[in-house]
């Protein structure tokens, strides 16, 4: 029972980097766009320089890794295709269409989604403590976006875009779980996820300019490498690893520490403004959120 527990404090604590690595990717992304990078460009780097980073790992230490059964890539699919890659499309439309306040808001609706679709796939109970901690997460965010002080209105369509983002956010962890049962591991789910995202950006970035770009100046190689490493295999790693002993909707909710730690990276390291008021109040939200649902958690391992 100890070990039980110490093995899902671990997970925890993995979920909790990645959330944390997550949060880094504005410094980077922030970098690309002052250099000419187009979102979509971003995202496309983010995915193929994670993949060829991760595939040449693999080559030399976990060759086992590359190896699936043709009938489970629709898992691979899921997390690379429906998940990652329509999250981004998703959310840096919202951007464009909207706001950062309203986008961001309108992705952390992911822990809904994903407690939900948990409740019914996977039979995870809705505690009260959970509920709690949702409520807590999606207040956190709308405190620290400042929409609150904006007049601001959402059109259907919008609205469409920006809860879309958070579902491709949620089903990460949707067939994550599916891949997981079927025996990977998350080397071979973050490899497949990178591959099936590439493939799937690929016809939507501006290769050309892409190319051109990240090969003419050296330091935007190194950029785009640490925004690859640091801000998407590294967390991907955390948490896929921590979904094996963390429930769904759990992980979804300790995750939600990425807004925080975006937010003082922005303070830091980009010389935003300090957060204030109800911007402060909302990170203690969040914060709280991710210590009630571990309170109510007494076995150790997700439910597999």
């Amino acid at each position: 029972m100890k070990q039980g527990k110490q093995t899902a404090l671990l997970g925890s604590v993995a979920v909790l980097g990645a959330g944390a690595l997550w949060g880094s990717m504005g410094v980077f992304a922030n970098r690309l766009y002052d250099l000419g990078y187009s979102p979509l460009g971003v995202c496309f780097l983010r995915s193929f320089f994670a993949l060829l980073l991760f595939g040449v790992w693999l080559l030399l230490f976990n060759r086992t890794a590359f190896l699936v059964r043709i009938k489970d890539l629709w898992c691979f699919l899921g997390t690379g295709i429906a998940s990652l890659a329509f999250f981004n499309i998703c959310y840096f439309t919202a951007i464009d269409r909207t706001t950062m306040a309203i986008a961001a808001i309108l992705l952390y609706t992911s822990p809904v989604f994903v407690l939900l679709i948990s409740r019914v796939l996977f039979a995870e109970k809705m505690t009260p403590q959970k509920l709690v901690a949702i409520l807590l997460v999606l207040g956190g965010c709308v405190l620290i976006s400042g929409v609150l002080g904006n007049d601001a209105s959402l059109g259907a369509v919008d609205l469409l875009i920006g809860l879309g983002a958070g579902l491709g956010y949620a089903l990460y962890s949707i067939f994550g779980r599916f891949a997981i049962r079927r025996g990977y591991g998350s080397a071979t789910i973050n490899f497949y996820t990178f591959l099936f995202s590439s493939l799937g950006l690929f016809p939507l970035a501006d290769l050309s300019r892409v190319t051109s770009m990240t090969s003419s100046h050296p330091q935007n190689v190194l950029t785009v490498l640490l925004l690859a490493l640091v801000a998407t295999l590294l967390p991907y790693l955390l948490y896929t690893w921590g979904l094996l002993h963390t429930e769904n909707g759990i992980a979804s909710i300790l995750a939600g520490i990425e807004p925080v730690v975006a937010a003082l990276f922005g303070v830091l390291l980009l010389g935003e403004p300090l957060p204030k008021g109800v911007s402060l109040l909302g990170m203690l939200f969040i914060l709280v959120a991710i210590i009630i649902p571990n309170l109510g958690q007494r076995k150790g391992g997700a439910d597999r």
